[in-house]
């Protein structure tokens, strides 16, 4: 009993810091973190605690109604279990929202309660189902599945295998079930039997360590390359709208350099983070990252709900503000990719294509160009780019990255464009897809590293192409 309290109470402390720590910027401390983490393997801890207890000695007292319905207890309590696991599986996208809700501890919870169920009475339908051989055959492989489903789910992504749906998902599972079967097979199992009489510990690990910094380095750049936060913006700052200024190279005395201001979301900030030096041009960076020109929300982005930020509702006076200080020569805009995400509108979940919604959209564009344009200042918009930030577990793409949105877009702006003097279009999106289609390298370069935003050595491939279009 002992045991049980102070895993009992080890799991609350557990889950209490992680329903404390929980926010958009800290998914990742919350999920990684040992101590956050814990309370899955001290419930575990203090359910396997009860069960040590001889219980056939404890229910052999008990009547006969009060065995009946213990039994019939320990056969409903895993089905429930299995369920809620399920819906969990189906429903929750691992939002801050569903951390601060319990989200760990109700998987734990669950799976406690098809294990300690299984356990009392393994007669009953679940125990039977879960005794198939393959299943059986599962469990014992279990733990190589973990360990080995995420780097062949980044491996085989649609983007190399040109695969999606049912098929790219039975593939990477039989995938994972190959690699887990050998790795227990001549890893894991030799490694049970093996019985040394002496064991070079400083050696063995060393080559652990060294064996784990290759693994790493070799699945860390794959893992950004199929969707992962890159280097370039964490996935918090995609989130977070935080405006940037990038400080102008002082003019020569009594000459005002090319003035150049550039208003966007993070896709302008990265331009704007890596461009290199311009001589006679000065760029100022106005960009806000996590923003477009959309406005209100909720909205949704690779799976999750998250709440518009108040930085984005107020962009039309932020942008009057700046193009009066600036009076630029040119305006760069670069926009988009928060225009083609699942958003609530007007009480209702709409999107780029509904023919409402692209009103609004081509409204609040010509809004933002009378702002840009209103002290006489050439407005230069781009294309936005096919986009592959992340892929969902059967291979498909999450709503936003559909090429069909960004055509739509990009449609949007053509016509725009078409009506007014001194705005003119750059294709951004035949730059970089330049086969019509999304791709991380050209030219055997990387050009993008987590499928949204450009790498430093795309930034310096596109910079004369830039400076000619704003000069």
């Amino acid at each position: 009993m002992r045991t049980f309290v102070l895993a009992a109470v080890g799991a609350l402390a557990s889950a209490a810091e992680a329903v404390l720590l929980s926010s958009d910027t800290s998914l990742n401390r919350v999920y990684f973190g040992t101590d956050t983490r814990a309370q899955a393997l001290l419930i575990g801890a203090a359910a396997a605690a009860l069960l040590v207890r001889d219980w056939s000695a404890v229910m052999a007292g008990w009547s006969l109604i009060r065995s009946r319905w213990v039994k019939w207890a320990a056969r409903v309590v895993p089905v429930i279990g299995l369920a809620v696991l399920a819906a969990v599986t189906h429903v929750a996208t691992g939002s801050a929202a569903e951390f601060r809700r319990g989200l760990l501890s109700v998987v734990a919870l669950a799976a406690v309660a098809v294990i300690v169920s299984v356990a009392l009475d393994q007669g009953g339908p679940v125990a039977r189902v879960l005794a198939l051989r393959p299943l059986v055959w599962l469990g014992v492989i279990s733990y190589g599945v973990y360990l080995w489903h995420w780097p062949i789910f980044l491996v085989l992504n649609g983007e190399r295998t040109g695969w999606s749906g049912y098929g790219l998902f039975a593939a990477r599972c039989l995938a994972t079930l190959a690699a887990a079967g050998l790795s227990w097979w001549l890893i894991e199992q030799p490694i049970r039997r093996w019985r040394p009489a002496h064991v070079p510990l400083l050696r063995f690990a060393g080559a652990t360590v060294a064996t784990a910094a290759a693994v790493t380095m070799l699945v860390v750049p794959i893992g950004m390359r199929a969707g992962g936060p890159g280097p370039d913006v964490s996935a918090a700052a995609m989130v977070s709208p935080v405006e940037t200024v990038r400080p102008a190279p002082p003019p020569r005395a009594g000459v005002r350099l090319h003035t150049v201001s550039v208003f966007g979301d993070s896709v302008a900030c990265t331009l704007m983070r890596y461009l290199p030096p311009t001589p006679g041009i000065s760029f100022l960076d106005r960009t806000t990252i996590g923003c477009g020109v959309v406005r209100g929300g909720p909205y949704r982005y690779s799976g999750q709900q998250l709440e518009q930020k108040p930085e984005c509702d107020t962009w039309p006076e932020r942008w009057r503000q700046r193009i009066a200080h600036d009076r630029p020569d040119v305006v760069l805009l670069t926009v988009g990719r928060w225009e083609t995400v699942d958003r609530m509108w007007r009480g209702q979940w709409t999107h780029i294509g509904d023919d409402d919604f692209d009103q609004y959209l081509v409204g609040e564009l010509k809004r933002a160009l009378d702002i840009l344009q209103s002290t006489g200042a050439r407005v230069v918009m781009t294309t936005e780019p096919f986009n592959r930030h992340g892929e969902r577990t059967d291979g498909s793409l999450y709503p936003e990255d559909q090429p069909s949105r960004v055509q739509r877009w990009n449609s949007l702006l053509r016509s725009v464009a078409a009506e007014r003097d001194g705005v003119d279009l750059l294709d951004l999106n035949k730059k970089l897809a330049p086969n019509g289609t999304y791709t991380s390298k050209i030219n055997g370069v990387l050009v993008r590293s987590d499928g949204v935003h450009p790498t430093a050595n795309a930034v310096t491939w596109l910079t004369p192409w830039l400076v000619d279009a704003v000069s």
